[in-house]
């Protein structure tokens, strides 16, 4: 993980010295509209020092050199030089005037837009110039993707924790505009396409891919993100999850005010040019423009921005371009595609430091109507990594590249590698990413987890605890483990996990593993929270909790992935489960007598599978969770089915218990997204409440979505149960209509949680007692709220309230608990 220089490049701010300095700021509108006009060219006259107005109109330059005059520009305007004042501050709003002509080749309704009707033409002829609605099309393509550091200072520059790669700047560039900015990063892909329409079938290989440089967690995201490539003909586009409506929606009107402005020839072809902007303000829709082929009414190029008032965190500005051509003489299709990006912390702060995210693509050799045999298109796997498509040598990308790297790019290659061997780099990147993940890396392995180091609870008192972990060792081998020692209950805790992870053609994966543990475990607590043993832990809950166990377990396991989506695992198992603290396994014995026993032993094996349609690298482990963060065109299933064996290795119990999951993320457009989760389980076999489901509670002050937060652990116990969870997210619907409050880019959503079990006619008849305050259910249990997310970019906060059982003892009815995450 390289972060270190990216992190203090990012967030160091410096501010330069004022004196003599010349600034000049304001607000750039349509002089026919009022609109504000984004990426307007804002430059000193004579010097080439400037910058672009943001998407909300807004500008701010400055300058130490002397300049009289500031030059307006944009493509569809009039420009305009204003002079100004030399060394002093200045506002100067200004209004541009665009260039509209008369167009006598569209015959107009009275009244009526004269974009309209060209649209009505042109959203009329989507089958025929949609390049998805072909019987079959195939090309190449080349992905060019790069992150450069903006907006940095001379101050920056010379900050005293980047003192020692003063040799980075080398290699810094300007912008038109003239912003400086240092690439950082540079990510190349190349791939064949093929798409089927009937049946539908899609395809991709990748042929090559390599990314170099600064390769942060976050930045790795963005770059996954950039691989936008939106069909205009849909009626939305989806840009960073976010749906915006295309300028070609069916309902286009509702949406955009349009705007003919400019008839040109462009290709060869005689074009309509059409601007268009978001209807309301403050709606999430882009603002753009059009080329209109007059013939044929195919789009032949479009640029899409959109603003930060579309609710679209970490962004400053957004603009894509694409272009179409004619490839077979009668058939439209994308030729190429632009991205830039600008990245930020604040969005509305034009000088802040960020990184432009650039994305070149380039697609070639279209072969159109020409379908590929169904076994072609055989198996579910629609991405295929080619055996060495990340080891390609510099030959291979030469011969490859449809677009030569410039100058500062091969740079590039050089600085990172100079940088990664500087010992003081090495030294700061393994320093934050310590604090950042909890893990001291040394050499090929880690130390840690430094935020489990010391912890307490009530049972074990002052808790002590190291671990390791080596990754990749030989390619195959991944070994984990740690130690820990209670001072309270004077017990040695350990836990150990070794497996081999085997590649396979087209880099599916076998893996074999042996886990060993043993360590104290919180009965119906879910694993998305904070560790047990966190440092945190015992600060932030909401009530003492002393009802564990003391699990020793084994388990060895083989793991198979059939397809990217499809992965099983086959494990045998055997543990023993130990009542520890004020947790006590009460049996009823002959004549009613009632006795208390230690421990349970049991031991089987376990079958689990998980289906996540594209997903790579999923574990077969059910409940391991996260599958379904991402939006999804189909959900996660997760199936486990466990056998317990009565005498085998001391096994106690006869048992079967069958488990299955479906969840999902789901688009809803201009609605926002939601979130659903359905469980069902059934447990066969007279056991102890500990092998029962105990459903997932949550007894901290910090919220988790998989959990009922306003539940105690072991409340309710069943052996045969639902569980479902629902969210919509409303995402800017709501908050941004209200004026004021739509500057924070709030987002709402509501939810609703709810549960329900039953116990075997004849359990509480059995030998096993269970704990108190623990019973069945004779209705579904409710939980229900509404929130607010999106606060400060990482904050959510949840108002929950119980709706029924509330003669529990020691709950609450209500509670506001917050949460934590990133998300665009």
């Amino acid at each position: 993980m390289r972060k270190a220089l990216l992190t203090l490049l990012g967030f160091v701010i410096s501010i330069n010295s004022i004196s003599q300095v010349t600034v000049v700021s304001g607000l750039i509108t349509d002089k026919s509209t009022g609109d504000p006009l984004p990426f307007v060219s804002v430059v000193f006259e004579g010097i080439g020092i400037g910058s672009m107005s943001d998407t909300n109109g807004h500008y701010s330059i400055q300058t130490k050199k002397q300049s009289a005059a500031v030059l307006f520009s944009s493509m569809g305007y009039g420009g305009k030089s204003i002079k100004v004042e030399v060394g002093v501050s200045q506002t100067l709003d200004v209004q541009l005037k665009s260039k509209y002509y008369d167009l006598a080749e569209v015959i107009i309704r009275p009244g009526e837009n004269p974009a309209w009707e060209i649209l009505r033409r042109t959203i009329a002829r989507k089958s025929q110039n949609n390049p998805e609605q072909k019987d079959a099309y195939a090309y190449d393509a080349y992905h060019k993707i790069r992150f450069d550091l903006n907006h940095f200072t001379e101050k920056l520059k010379r900050n005293f924790y980047l003192r020692p790669f003063d040799f980075i700047w080398e290699n810094v560039d300007t912008t038109e505009e003239g912003v400086a900015y240092l690439p950082v990063l540079l990510a190349e892909k190349t791939s064949e396409v093929y798409f089927r329409k009937s049946p539908p079938a899609y395809k991709e290989n990748i042929t090559g891919s390599r990314t170099k440089g600064l390769e942060g967690p976050r930045i790795m995201e963005f770059i996954g993100d950039m691989y936008v490539h939106p069909n205009i003909y849909d009626n939305y586009v989806v840009i960073l999850e976010k749906s915006f409506p295309s300028p070609l929606n069916d309902s286009y009107q509702k949406n955009y005010r349009f705007y003919l402005v400019d008839s040109l020839m462009v290709g060869g072809h005689h074009c309509y040019k059409i601007i268009f902007r978001p209807k309301q303000r403050h709606d999430r829709a882009f603002i753009g423009e059009m080329l209109i082929d007059k013939e044929t009414y195919a789009v032949k190029q479009v640029d899409l921005s959109f603003s930060i008032e579309a609710n679209v965190n970490f962004v400053r500005n957004y603009w894509v371009r694409q272009k179409y051509e004619l490839v077979d003489g009668k058939s439209w299709a994308v030729s190429s595609s632009e991205v830039l990006a600008d990245f930020t912390v604040v969005e509305n702060s034009s000088e802040l430091t960020g990184f432009f995210g650039r994305k070149t693509s380039l697609f070639t050799n279209y072969k159109i109507n020409k379908p590929r045999e169904d076994q072609f298109f055989s198996g579910v796997d629609f991405i295929v990594m080619a055996d060495g498509a990340e080891n390609r040598d510099e030959d291979f990308w030469v011969a490859s590249r449809l677009e030569p790297l410039t100058q500062k790019e091969k740079e590039l290659f050089i600085m990172i590698d100079s940088l990664e061997s500087h010992p003081q780099y090495i030294l700061l990147n393994n320093t934050i990413r310590t604090l950042i993940t909890g893990w001291l890396p040394i050499k090929n392995m880690a130390i840690g987890d430094i935020y489990t180091f010391y912890s307490y609870n009530e049972t074990e008192q002052s808790r002590i605890k190291l671990g390791f972990k080596f990754e990749d060792l030989f390619n195959v081998m991944n070994l984990s483990g740690y130690g820990a020692y209670g001072f309270g209950d004077e017990k040695f805790k350990y836990f150990g996990h070794l497996n081999f992870k085997f590649k396979g053609p087209q880099n599916r994966f076998n893996k074999i593993g042996f886990v060993g543990k043993s360590d104290i475990n919180q009965l119906g607590r879910s694993n998305h929270m904070i560790a047990l043993d966190h440092v945190l832990t015992t600060l932030i809950r909401t009530a003492p909790i002393s009802k564990r166990t003391l699990t020793t377990s084994y388990n060895a396991y083989f793991e198979r992935q059939w397809f990217t989506g499809l992965t099983t695992r086959l494990s045998a198992f055997s543990e023993s489960v130990e009542s520890y603290g004020a947790m006590k396994f009460v049996e009823r014995r002959s004549a009613g007598i009632l006795d208390t026993v230690s421990n349970y032993g049991f031991n089987g094996f376990e079958l689990s599978a998980k289906l996540a349609i594209g997903k790579p690298g999923l574990s077969a482990e059910f409940g391991y969770g996260g599958e379904a963060k991402d939006i999804r065109t189909t959900p996660v299933l997760s199936l486990s089915y466990r056998q317990g064996i009565k005498g085998l290795l001391n096994g106690e119990f006869n048992m079967q218990q069958l488990k299955v999951r479906i969840e999902q993320k789901v688009r809803l457009n201009k609605m926002g997204h939601a979130k659903y989760l359905i469980e069902l389980g059934k447990i066969w076999g007279d056991v102890p409440f500990v092998y029962l489901n105990t459903p997932l509670a949550n007894q901290m002050i910090l919220n988790d979505g998989y959990a009922f937060n306003l539940m105690n652990y072991l409340e309710f116990v069943s052996d045969q149960y639902y569980t479902f969870t629902y969210e919509h997210h409303f995402d800017g619907l709501i908050f941004d209509r209200i004026p004021k409050i739509n500057s924070l880019k709030l987002r709402s959503f509501i939810f609703v949680k709810t549960y329900y079990g039953s116990l075997s006619s004849n359990y509480l008849e059995e030998d096993y007692l269970l704990p108190n305050n623990m019973s069945g259910m004779d209705e579904p249990y409710y939980e229900a709220g509404f929130g607010i997310e999106n606060i400060l970019k990482i904050a959510r906060i949840d108002f929950s309230w119980r709706l029924n059982y509330h003669g529990k003892e020691d709950i609450y009815i209500f509670m506001v608990k917050p949460s934590f995450y990133f998300s665009f």
